[in-house]
């Protein structure tokens, strides 16, 4: 590796290879080389204070600077801050970035960063501002243990998936929490109630199930709590209205039951949106969110009623009323899940209850849909669970994708088969809960959930536990989705492990050079018999011609 002095690993920050036609302007006073001598003086570069020689610090925000993050910023051990944010750059963050020993503030918001996010090696992190960027992957389950010194943690608008660590809770000193607009899942792990100095969370706009824990509301900092657009169910907790400093509470686009506590209600919250700021005598649960059967464009205030004989069926309800006749339940099914068409089509010009794979009662209530390889495709709809006789549901073996709805709670089942699709997070927890459903309470066979589906990363051959078999790990990887049947890959002619997957590519692979070659071998076998006859009969006709 070649050697560098501070001045050249700065200059390829803005001089590198990958800058194209880009060129330092306002704003870099001092960046050249030949002032390299005087680094600590360049403009946005802090050296330390003892001996102003050795760079600590980097701030170039807002230069609209391209190209990748150079590596070589590693090699700056003593960095202790960097900020880099609304710039156009690219590609991974380095991880000789990520393992700088004494890293105490990283920002690079609004850049066009990509690739996972990386795991930081310094424990004197304080700062973590990596929001507005694509960065994919999980958050590290150890981060809050090598991180507890943290005080501002923002990844928001990326592409984040997987749970909040539990970890979490040991970072104290945390004050502002921002993870809005990821793809985060699972539920919010209770260790959250252990950051007593906490002043800000977003969770808003991610895929978070499970129950709001009431103890977020022991949180004494606590003013802003933005919640809103996740999976959240059950039941809003009434002691919300006891937090002193509230006065952010977004809630809406959940599946949130039942009536928000009028305490709450009174407590001025959201006055920033309302515009009722100061006035809490003229507040009503309108404005912190619509009330079951009702609704709006945003799920907040004014609301709208819905018509008789459809339903708005959660808090903060910020779609289309849903409309509960069977009819149009099983209309809204098919329209949703036919894009690629069904093996099995239906037509709603027929009776409902003659529909393939539709079973009614004696009444003519449906009671059993069994679309089980009828070639789904897209997500569950939420309106099968407002069928108020449905016993059994069968959507196995599609190419169904999302996430399981909460929803199907709600319809009176009995038997619920959602196996062998592409479905990811995890079984909703009231879906849990719920008693009778394949046998839940009923069968002491494992966890609740399991009843319904085995988590990502178990399999069971029917897809969920039974009598004979429980959700087994995957040992050696695989089973991406819930309700695997084997640790395999679907492939058009059926499911094969993964590493037999990639025996057959490979024997596929190595076939096809052999035939190459020996296809080319003889070729050029017939190509030389070819020109040996013609020289032959070349010499033979000039034989015949000298005699």
């Amino acid at each position: 590796m070649p050697r560098y002095s501070q001045a050249d690993i700065l200059l390829l920050i803005v001089n590198g290879p990958d800058k194209g036609d880009w060129a330092p302007t306002s704003g870099f006073e001092g960046w050249s080389e030949d002032k390299s001598d005087f680094v600590c003086y360049w403009e946005g570069i802090d050296c330390d204070s003892l001996t102003e020689s050795t760079v600590e610090a980097i701030f170039i925000p807002n230069k609209n600077v391209t190209g990748f993050i150079p590596s070589e910023l590693g090699l700056l051990k003593s960095l202790r801050k960097v900020s880099m944010p609304g710039n156009y750059f690219r590609g991974p963050i380095p991880p000789e970035l990520a393992s700088l020993p004494n890293l105490e503030e990283l920002n690079l918001s609004s850049n066009r960063l990509v690739g996972p996010l990386p795991i930081f090696s310094s424990s004197k992190l304080r700062k973590l501002e990596l929001q507005e960027n694509q960065l994919t992957g999980t958050i590290d389950e150890k981060f809050g243990r090598r991180h507890n010194l943290i005080q501002e943690l923002n990844l928001a608008q990326n592409y984040i998936s997987g749970s909040l660590p539990r970890s979490i809770g040991e970072m104290k000193k945390l004050d502002s929490l921002s993870l809005s607009r990821n793809q985060m899942t699972g539920a919010i792990p209770k260790e959250l109630e252990q950051l007593h100095n906490i002043r800000f969370i977003y969770l808003d706009k991610n895929h978070f199930v499970g129950t709001i824990p009431a103890g977020l509301a022991d949180l004494p900092n606590l003013e802003y709590l933005w919640i809103q657009d996740n999976m959240f169910s059950g039941t809003l907790p009434a002691a919300f209205s006891d937090v002193p400093k509230l006065t952010d509470f977004y809630i809406d686009g959940n599946k949130l039951t039942g009536n928000i506590p009028e305490a709450i209600c009174q407590k001025g919250l959201n006055q920033d949106f309302s515009g009722e700021s100061g006035n809490t005598d003229s507040m009503d649960c309108d404005d912190l969110a619509c009330g079951v059967g009702s609704k709006s464009d945003d799920g907040i205030g004014p609301c709208t009623l819905c018509p008789s004989g459809q339903t708005a069926p959660y808090i903060g309800w910020d779609k289309e009323c849903i409309d509960t006749d069977e009819i149009a339940l099983l209309d809204t099914i098919y329209k949703k899940t036919s894009e690629g068409g069904w093996t099995e089509t239906w037509n709603l010009d027929d009776l409902h209850c003659h529909l393939p794979g539709v079973t009614c009662d004696d009444l003519g209530h449906v009671a059993e849909i069994n679309v089980k390889g009828f070639g789904l495709i897209g997500t569950i709809p939420e309106e099968i669970g407002f069928f108020k006789y449905l016993k059994k549901l069968d959507v196995s073996d599609n190419l169904l994708s999302g996430y399981l709805p909460s929803d199907l709670r709600f319809a009176p089942l009995e038997k619920l088969d959602v196996s062998g699709n592409k479905l990811k997070g995890v079984v909703p927890l009231m879906l849990c809960m719920k008693p009778g459903i394949n046998d839940n309470g009923v069968s002491s066979s494992g966890d609740n959930c399991h009843h319904i589906a085995c988590p990502i990363g178990y399999y069971n051959p029917a897809g969920s536990i039974g009598d004979k078999h429980k959700c087994s790990p995957c040992l050696g990887g695989g089973g991406d989705y819930l309700g695997s049947k084997s640790c395999g890959q679907s492939f058009g002619w059926g499911v094969v492990s993964s590493g037999r997957a990639f025996g057959i590519f490979l024997g596929f692979f190595l076939l096809t050079i052999v035939v190459v070659v020996v296809v080319q071998y003889i070729a050029k076998k017939v190509k030389n018999r070819k020109k040996s006859s013609d020289t032959l009969e070349f010499e033979r006709v000039s034989d015949a011609e000298i005699s």
